[in-house]
């Protein structure tokens, strides 16, 4: 609160560009960065899901890659811890559209995670997983990650359409269940070859 009565929020200066560059033209994150990004991401909404809150908002340009080679959210303006708050807000083509009734949004923690998952399919195949129009369609299939990707494993390739299932009890329900299936593939079985750039992660640098 200002001297002059106003109310203001203090945030971190964060010395980067956000990853929309990366999801699509002629930019691609290698494969370790793209398991960074995904670690400190559900770890991010882990912490945050455990404090009660939901960002509601994942999408590439909430989500900064720093100068210090870190992968940060931003842009908490919608977050909430209030379960009754049904207002549908966020980005169209990043909302699960089971949760969705009428004008309101059913809240829950695998709204996150979809979110997250439609992020990842986008970095690893610069498309958008229903052609066409920009909108998650229910019950509807997304194309098949694995045609689109050739250096990722089946087994990564599962995991990201896994979190981008139009159901909610067929996909992540919680991100510590998404991180869990992360860390079980592992770095290295992310992709389809075992051999992997070595990232110094004191300047971001591979």
């Amino acid at each position: 609160l200002t001297f002059g009565g106003l109310f203001f929020t203090s945030m971190d200066y964060i010395n980067g560009n956000d990853i929309r560059e990366y999801c699509w033209g002629d930019k691609y994150l290698p494969l370790p960065y793209i398991y960074k990004f995904i670690d400190e991401m559900t770890s991010a909404l882990v912490y945050l899901h455990s404090k009660g809150l939901r960002h509601r908002d994942i999408k590439p340009e909430n989500i900064v890659y720093d100068k210090k080679g870190k992968f940060v959210l931003i842009d908490f303006n919608i977050a909430t811890d209030n379960e009754k708050d049904l207002d549908k807000v966020g980005t169209w083509p990043y909302l699960a559209p089971d949760l969705m009734t009428g004008h309101k949004m059913k809240w829950e923690d695998s709204a996150d995670t979809f979110a997250l998952g439609i992020t990842l399919y986008e970095l690893l195949t610069h498309s958008y997983p229903w052609p066409g129009k920009r909108i998650p369609i229910l019950d509807k299939k997304p194309s098949d990650i694995m045609p689109l990707n050739s250096l990722i494993s089946p087994e990564f390739g599962d995991f990201v359409m896994k979190a981008i299932d139009t159901r909610h009890e067929n996909r992540f329900k919680t991100a510590l269940e998404m991180r869990e299936a992360l860390v079980a593939i592992g770095e290295a079985g992310i992709a389809k070859r075992p051999e992997m750039f070595v990232i110094d992660n004191s300047t971001g640098e591979e």
